[in-house]
């Protein structure tokens, strides 16, 4: 194998995996979004009182905190990869589990592990990012993967202009409703 053919190989490769960091953080971002969207129905749902509301909505963040501490010592000693994919199968877990929260502790203990998640994801995602980059293209790939997270707004607002949020509307009456479809009653419909 040529030389070229190497570097190509090598380039493409780094390319995927910035846009898979990329991706990781979309659904990050998502996630933290979402759970501001819904918000007003889980409250009376679930039957929260406003502190308890506050406690859980920002236990992901403290979670996040905690988590990039705890992720990125344990990346530097385990390697990047197996956290950062335990990391995603944690907050994809826990993300999932806070729609079948059903009081105050479920949802505060589902939206706190989420949160851990998210937190070691992130240090294994920059790094990831800035290993996979040559020294001059080292921020450009940073910052096009942190380029994820306010993509998911973007990606609610068009959800919600193309009639998306109606087509879950139909899937939440007919199914177990998931976070995403508790944000079709924000819809004109």
């Amino acid at each position: 194998m040529d030389q070229s053919r190497i570097v190509q190989r090598a380039a493409e490769r780094n390319y995927l995996t910035v846009g898979l960091c990329f991706l990781v953080a979309i659904l990050e971002g998502y996630d933290l979004q979402a759970i501001g969207v819904v918000a007003p129905l889980l409250i009376p749902s679930l039957g929260l009182t406003p502190a308890e509301a506050g406690w859980s909505f920002s236990a992901a963040v403290t979670g996040l905190a905690i988590g990039a501490v705890i992720g990125g010592w344990a990346s530097d000693r385990l390697g990047r990869k197996p956290i950062l994919i335990g990391a995603v199968v944690l907050f994809g877990l826990f993300t999932l589990a806070t729609a079948f929260a059903s009081d105050f502790i479920t949802l505060f203990l589902a939206r706190l592990l989420t949160g851990l998640g998210f937190g070691a994801a992130m240090p294994n995602l920059i790094a990831l990012a800035a290993e996979a980059s040559s020294k001059r293209s080292m921020t450009t790939s940073v910052a096009v993967m942190f380029g994820g997270f306010p993509v998911r707004c973007e990606f609610l607002f068009i959800a919600e202009s193309r009639g998306f949020c109606k087509l879950v509307k139909l899937i939440e009456e007919t199914t177990i409703r998931p976070p995403c479809a508790m944000s079709s009653s924000f819809s004109s419909t």
